[in-house]
């Protein structure tokens, strides 16, 4: 009898422990090319799970010009990426896979961001900015704002980056 006690009383503290609502983060997905209108990224895909669109992306690297709003219940873990290359007429693929930490280090992001036109501090909003570079390499980096000309000061980490690689795309 004590150790079915105990079994129960085991098992209500593991049930207690999780949550039916787990915390959702709203963050901002932002694409960008090294070159502008050179890119379309035809998918975004994260974990597999849920994707972002994209589309074409311009100037410049680690900017984030085309975005989108998500709330999502963690940050995830890869991203999938397939793109199209305008300039070489061809279709190319990558996995970018994210450190283990990633919402660690959001956590540790600083909340303000610094803009040019004014004085006091912004809030900042955390972006995961997908960037696509003139030799086909695709980078992702978290930052907690997206890039430019008033931007001042904010802090940009890389996540992770792989080499596209080319692919003949069937058409449907």
């Amino acid at each position: 009898m004590k150790k079915i006690f105990t079994l129960v009383f085991l098992a209500s503290l593991l049930l207690a422990g999780c949550s039916a609502n787990p915390k959702f983060e709203k963050y901002i997905f932002n694409f960008s090319a090294e070159e502008s209108d050179r890119f379309f990224i035809t998918d975004a895909i994260f974990d597999r799970t849920f994707g972002a669109p994209a589309g074409t992306v311009g100037c410049c690297l680690a900017s984030g010009g085309a975005s989108s709003s998500l709330r999502v219940s963690y940050y995830p873990s890869y991203g999938e990426f397939t793109w199209y290359d305008m300039k070489q007429e061809q279709f190319y693929k990558a996995k970018v896979q994210y450190p283990d930490n990633v919402q660690e280090m959001a956590s540790n992001m600083p909340k303000e961001i610094w803009l040019y036109s004014q004085e006091e501090p912004d809030p900042a909003y955390l972006n995961l900015i997908t960037s696509i570079t003139s030799d086909n390499w695709v980078i992702t980096w978290l930052a907690n704002a997206g890039g430019g000309p008033n931007i001042k000061k904010r802090e940009l980490i890389e996540l992770g980056r792989a080499q596209g690689i080319p692919f003949e795309r069937d058409d449907p």
